[in-house]
């Protein structure tokens, strides 16, 4: 099967988005499919023998560190010349994404589409709640053109099946089981992260540095937890502001980290926090629970379908102070408790690679060449 893939996001960015597609452009290689990859240029020429076709880009207001795509008549005929079987277009929102919905459309290709993230949110965070209809129908109608649109959370999906998507599909939950494991864990990385006082414990957030992620909750939060060290690890838009806000904390900023490195980090915590006020699925927590580091999580959006409250992990509500207080204590001081909350939450991920997330996908890859 002939495969071109079409996305804004990719590497050297570290978010979920970037890195399902870096998985699965390393799975569909490995599974011996011939796959061609259209992005913002990440200055390389192949990814894990798949080609790259990279292409300009320029930088958003909203968000200054991402880059969007701008496509070229070079790309049309690269595609063209290419002949897939099929193209899928990852999160077709920016102008390459609808660029390709419409290459795929004027050369009659079978088109699959992806679903990661609720711009209307976005937009809402940002101060523009007037935008979100336009925003929300503009998503919606591209979403539509393809044969299939495939989203990464059953919450998510069921979601867009009241909001009018059609032909809707599960991406599987997957994860890197041999890098996300308890067995990095680290003394030396957890030394380094308590510094002078290894009597605290760790709490982890991984992910953007972003609106939307609700990160400066975490502020409120820490006040009541003189024993907790906050760890801070990715990037992004408010970096700054985050860093004046957390002055004077127990905090630490890791910046981004990736590999091996953020595997030891997530094994050597003793918790992993996310406080985001909406998530298609939350990439970052299944790492956690991959690497045995119980997590503690705001009830929203896709969450809801991996974390199983008291069981994997612990649901609190949305910006509510002593609903995430009382969790965060009882995940850190029940020690049997947490014992088996990490046991669960590793049982149910430890099967769910990126490997058989990537054959399903190739499933609906065959769906839609079949499509009538």
């Amino acid at each position: 099967m002939k495969i071109a893939v079409i996305t804004d996001f990719f590497l050297p960015k570290f978010d979920g988005v970037a890195v399902r597609t870096a998985n699965h452009i390393k799975c569909l290689a490995s599974q011996g499919e011939e796959a061609i990859l259209f992005c913002t240029d990440p200055n390389m020429k192949t990814y894990c023998g798949v080609e790259i076709f990279g292409l300009p880009g320029i930088y958003t207001p909203l968000y200054p560190d991402w880059k969007m795509a701008i496509p070229t008549m070079k790309m049309f005929r690269k595609l063209k010349q290419f002949r897939p079987d099929v193209v899928h277009v990852i999160c077709p929102t920016g102008i390459l994404g609808l660029s390709g919905i419409m290459m795929a459309k004027i050369l009659n290709l079978p088109l699959v589409t992806s679903f990661h993230t609720y711009y209307t949110k976005f937009v809402e965070k940002a101060g523009y709640p007037y935008l979100s209809p336009l925003v929300f129908y503009i998503q919606r109608f591209f979403h539509n053109q393809g044969r299939i649109t495939i989203t990464v959370s059953e919450y998510t999906l069921q979601d867009l099946d009241r909001h009018g998507y059609k032909e809707l599909r599960l991406w599987p939950v997957a994860v890197d089981t041999e890098l996300f494991n308890p067995k990095r864990a680290s003394q030396t990385t957890r030394k380094l992260i308590q510094g002078d006082d290894p009597s605290k414990s760790i709490m982890l957030y991984v992910g953007r540095l972003s609106t939307e992620k609700n990160i400066q909750f975490l502020r409120e939060v820490i006040k009541y937890l003189p024993h907790v060290k906050l760890v801070i690890v990715g990037d992004g838009p408010i970096m700054q502001e985050l860093r004046l806000l957390f002055k004077g904390t127990d905090t630490e900023f890791m910046g981004n980290l990736s590999g091996e490195e953020l595997a030891k980090v997530y094994s050597s915590a003793d918790l992993f926090i996310s406080p985001s006020i909406f998530e298609t699925q939350g990439l970052t927590a299944i790492e956690a629970m991959a690497s045995g580091c119980p997590v503690v999580i705001a009830n929203v959006g896709g969450y809801q379908s991996t974390v199983q409250n008291g069981y994997n992990g612990y649901l609190f509500a949305p910006d509510d102070l002593q609903s995430a207080l009382v969790v965060i204590n009882k995940m850190l001081y029940d020690e049997e408790n947490r014992k088996q909350m990490i046991e669960n939450a590793r049982n149910y991920i430890c099967n769910k690679t990126w490997d058989e997330a990537t054959k399903k996908i190739r499933d609906y890859y065959t769906e839609a060449i079949c499509f009538q």
